[in-house]
């Protein structure tokens, strides 16, 4: 629970006219238990197949030498070293944004190569960024490389771009340069005077969609967009089965009790356990109106309470059928209210007893398994699917 800001990132690509892949790749890696965020943008020469090669062979390098906190000089050294350049126009193959995020301090570590500037917005103010270099890599090219170190705040957004934005509406004649930087760095604030609450999936799409209007709908190269929003982590917490030991009984119940977030109980034996630490009774919902054999409970102070079984089964169904990006989730009652709590937060926490229901002639009913593996499966698509951040912890 270390996170101070989240980083929430969004990118919108397009492709250029004609193509069915986006030479433009965006990766994104969380680390250090969501406290480290690192995105890459990366623009591969020319358009189509060839280009995503190139620009998803990049993208993987930089992940990999940031991974490891190599330093920028060596960083463009290795780069300079490995891509290949373009014999008539002495091109790199490649060029990309990376920007390094340490979510505790607000620290970031830019590093840029021949993609056009990064803007760092506070409110709809552009901000002034301080750039070192470029670096001399040694490697007879132009030296293109650049690095900026900043700080920024909640409610701060960075936005990185490919030329396929910068250079939009110059085929059509609407701008002769190009669309331009400062262009697009002024339609950001426009957006975000207009509506300061706006996301970076919504800020990343009205700036790709202009772009692409630009080109009366025909993109002369991939277009694309990458926001970074800087604001305070949203968190839940769902709580499934009570401690292994009964005297970790009062430490779960007082992590849950306390969390600051919604919260969601799956499971009447650790709803009651947790009810008789708040003194407060939990009492059958009647009126819930299930019809599924899945049952309700309410408890003043938690969001949802309800069985340790079939709502967390439908749950791992919907997550498993939806699409990436959906705005609306299926509307499975219960279920469907939990996918929402899950799907609208950064941080999803999981605290999952371990206590066994063993019967009197000692057996393990086959419901002790089937639950955990359905928490297990839930984890897997929340952070492989969605890119949830989750914490898991077993008691």
């Amino acid at each position: 629970m270390q996170v101070s800001l989240y980083t929430e990132v969004a990118a919108e690509c397009i492709n250029h006219k004609g193509e069915k892949i986006c030479g433009d790749n965006f990766t994104v890696r969380r680390s250090d238990n969501g406290n480290r965020t690192i995105a890459i943008l990366s623009d591969g020469l020319g358009h189509g197949v060839r280009a995503n090669i190139l620009s998803v062979l990049t993208s993987s390098m930089l992940a990999n030498f940031a991974a490891v906190r190599e330093q920028p000089a060596r960083i463009a050294a290795m780069l300079d070293a490995m891509l290949p350049v373009n014999s008539a126009t002495g091109k790199s193959y490649a060029t990309f944004t990376l920007a390094d995020i340490d979510n505790r301090t607000g620290r970031v570590l830019l590093m840029q190569y021949d993609n056009p500037e990064s803007i760092l917005l506070r409110g709809s103010n552009m901000m002034p960024v301080a750039w070192s270099g470029p670096y001399d890599t040694g490697e007879g090219r132009p030296g293109k490389f650049r690095v900026a170190e900043f700080a920024v705040s909640a409610g701060d957004r960075l936005v990185m771009l490919t030329d396929g934005v910068t250079q939009s509406g110059q085929a059509t004649g609407i701008y002769r340069f190009g669309w331009g930087r400062d262009n697009v760095a002024g339609f950001c604030s426009e957006v975000i005077t207009s509506d300061p609450t706006v996301d970076s999936t919504g800020l990343a799409r009205q700036v790709v969609s202009k772009a692409r209007g630009n080109d009366n709908g025909n993109p002369s190269d991939d277009t694309s967009c990458v926001v970074m929003t800087f604001r305070p982590p949203r968190r839940m917490v769902l709580v499934s089965c009570p401690p292994a030991l009964a005297r970790d009984n009062r430490q779960m119940a007082g992590e849950v009790i306390s969390f600051d977030g919604p919260k969601v109980i799956c499971g009447q034996p650790v709803a009651a356990m947790i009810a008789s630490h708040t003194g407060i009774p939990l009492e059958q919902d009647e009126n819930s109106g299930t019809g599924d054999g899945s049952l309700v409970y309410s408890l003043a102070g938690f969001d949802v309470v309800t069985d340790g079984m079939i709502v967390p089964g439908k749950v791992l169904d919907i997550l498993e059928h939806i699409p990436v990006g959906t705005a609306v989730v299926p509307d499975n009652g219960i279920a469907s209210r939990i996918v929402g709590m899950m799907l609208g937060n950064d941080i999803v926490y999981f605290r999952i007893g371990m206590r066994r229901n063993i019967d009197p002639r000692g057996i393990v009913p086959d419901e002790f398994s089937i639950r955990r593996n359905i928490l297990r499966r839930i984890i897997t698509v929340l952070e492989e699917k969605f890119g949830k951040q989750v914490e898991t912890k077993f008691y």
